[in-house]
């Protein structure tokens, strides 16, 4: 902090020490500060020349147990007492002649600010605003989160940071290296003998060396005498380009910067396809994916220290939430700060605070635990334990965390299995009823032939009996009868029995002679029938051939046989019934 920031903050008593204090803090970790001596001017001044000096605060919280007396007794005018006081020692016997009747250790937590070498204590005290799991006697939630990746219980881990600080730094130095090199590196120019350039006349006059040199730069012609004055040869031009190559001298600094780069994400777990520097168009997505989800892996411990460390604070957030609806004042604290437009709620906090409530904060599924449930969802699916209608609930839930998810998949897949035991074994039950029925009803059918058959025997043996019956009164009326034409009359009591006997042989008589008739009748009408039919397809069968040959057309063969069909009602059915005739137009 500056120091005008913990001016605003603390209350500063004794500014010389203080003074001492931001001196030493502020030469050892802050450049450019203000390093004068002390002056008495400063106690009292309102701006002082050390004011902008940032300094490092530490910031020490510490949680113990503080004692808490309960006293009973008398006082000294024999009045009652009884009254509770915080110690931090054991009382020996009474205290102002009252008698110590418990004790008990809640926990509590102090807190102070120190700045510089020399400790300079700016807070110390108990903490103003304790976080409880209880608000009254439960244990003190600690206001800081910390997670120490891969701590194996020796508090001595090396953080993330400091793991890869080297390779910040030698990346750092590549790339100061290769600034120096681009601004160290001369320009494209050309290496000039100029003794092998000699005054000549290219038509325009006498031309210098010079000039001979600003033609070359500018047309790439070169002019130049080969000859020299002692009549030597040279065969070397006089002026030849300079050969700068930039690529060379930032090669290594440039193969530094990577391998340094490289070795960071390898500690990290970073990689290419994480912080997005890869092309994504030449790469194919099953190798994003997969090289994303070892990126994944290698981080997870990084990942599991947010997601606990933000779990806590929404905790906390909460508790402090509820404290302040339950215990604080509407226009105090944090309900101060809620706004006018969000403090209806309060009106209604005495329904809110009579209940009981969790804190809960769940993070969205990733790409890797999407992937995961979705198999999982499949899997069951496949297996016919989920139907369409939970994967949909379970994947509403996907959002509230992977963890209710997972417990919900669980659930409906053993209910589904269960009632689809439970179907199957209704499904034999029934098979077994409906066979036991069917064999029911087949014993039943059985017995209910037997009867019948015996009710048939039965009625046969009745019509034989009542036949024999009937025989031997017709053989007594006849011999009765013939008794009679023998000159011997019938008894008196034998004359009702001759006479029902006659009218019934009568009766039976006629009814069979009509039966004959009738089947005589019916007999000639079906083969009349059936000569006409033959008629008719043997009239149908001519038509057809004369169609066939051309002789007549389709139309006049239907006529024809209309007209025959016409004919056949008149000439063959007057001797027959109206229920006959009727069967034989319908034939």
């Amino acid at each position: 902090m500056t120091v005008s920031k913990l001016r605003s903050i603390f209350e500063i008593k004794d500014e010389k020490t203080f003074f001492e204090a931001v001196q030493s803090s502020a030469a050892q970790y802050s450049a450019g500060c203000w390093t004068g001596s002390w002056k008495d001017d400063f106690r009292q001044a309102n701006e002082r020349p050390y004011d902008a000096n940032i300094v490092v605060v530490r910031h020490f919280w510490v949680k113990l147990s503080k004692g808490m007396e309960i006293l009973e007794g008398k006082d000294r005018n024999n009045r009652d007492i009884f009254d509770w006081s915080y110690t931090y020692g054991e009382l020996q016997g009474t205290k102002d002649g009252r008698k110590k009747i418990s004790r008990k250790y809640p926990e509590t937590a102090y807190e102070g600010f120190f700045i510089g070498d020399k400790n300079y204590c700016l807070e110390w005290g108990e903490q103003k605003r304790i976080v409880r799991e209880d608000f009254d006697t439960g244990s003190i939630i600690s206001p800081f989160m910390f997670y120490m990746c891969g701590n194996n219980g020796r508090m001595d881990t090396q953080s993330q940071l400091e793991s890869i600080e080297d390779y910040i730094q030698n990346i750092d130095l590549a790339s100061l290296k290769i600034k120096q090199v681009i601004a160290n590196a001369p320009p494209a120019g050309f290496v000039i003998d100029v003794n092998g350039l000699a005054e000549m006349d290219l038509g325009t006059g006498d031309l210098k060396p010079l000039e001979l040199v600003s033609i070359y730069r500018q047309t790439g012609d070169l002019y130049w005498k080969s000859q020299k004055e002692n009549g030597d040869v040279s065969a070397q031009a006089p002026i030849r380009p300079t050969q700068v190559d930039l690529r060379v001298l930032i090669s290594p600094f440039i193969e530094m910067y990577n391998l340094n780069l490289s070795m960071i994400r390898d500690t990290l777990g970073v990689n290419e396809f994480r912080d997005g520097s890869v092309n994504p168009s030449r790469v194919g997505f099953r190798l994003a994916q997969s090289q994303i989800a070892a990126s994944n892996t290698a981080t997870l411990n990084v990942y599991r220290g947010f997601s606990k460390t933000v779990e806590k604070l929404g905790k906390q957030m909460g508790l402090r939430i509820w404290y302040a609806l339950k215990y604080g004042k509407e226009n105090e604290g944090y309900l101060r700060y809620l706004g006018k437009e969000n403090s209806d709620f309060i009106k209604n906090r005495k329904d809110i605070i009579e209940s009981t409530y969790d804190f809960k904060l769940l993070l969205a599924l990733t790409s890797e635990e999407s992937e995961k449930l979705e198999q999982n969802i499949q899997i069951c699916l496949q297996a016919g334990t989920l139907y369409p209608e939970d994967v949909i609930i379970i994947r509403k839930t996907a959002d509230s965390g992977l963890q209710l998810a997972e417990r919900y998949l669980t659930y409906m897949s053993d209910k589904r299995r269960r009632d689809r035991v439970k179907e199957a074994q209704d499904n034999a039950r029934q098979q077994a009823e409906a066979t036991a029925m069917a064999g029911a009803e087949v014993e039943k059918v059985k017995q209910e032939t037997i009867q019948l058959d015996a009710q048939v025997t039965l009625e046969k043996e009745k019509v034989k009996g009542n036949q024999e019956r009937n025989k031997n009164m017709e053989t007594l009326v006849w011999d009765l009868i013939r008794k009679e034409q023998e000159g011997f009359p019938i008894p008196q009591i034998y004359l009702p029995l001759v006479q029902s006997v006659m009218d019934n042989l009568g009766l039976n008589i006629v009814m069979e002679t009509t039966q004959k008739e009738q089947e005589v009748e019916a007999m000639a009408a079906q083969e009349q029938m059936a000569q006409q039919e033959q008629q008719i397809q043997q009239v149908q069968a001519e038509l057809q051939q004369m169609v066939a040959n051309g002789e007549i057309t389709e139309e006049q063969a239907q006529v024809e046989l209309d007209a025959l069909l016409n004919q056949q009602p008149e000439d063959g059915m007057t001797n027959l019934s109206d229920e006959e005739a009727m069967l034989l137009l319908l034939h």
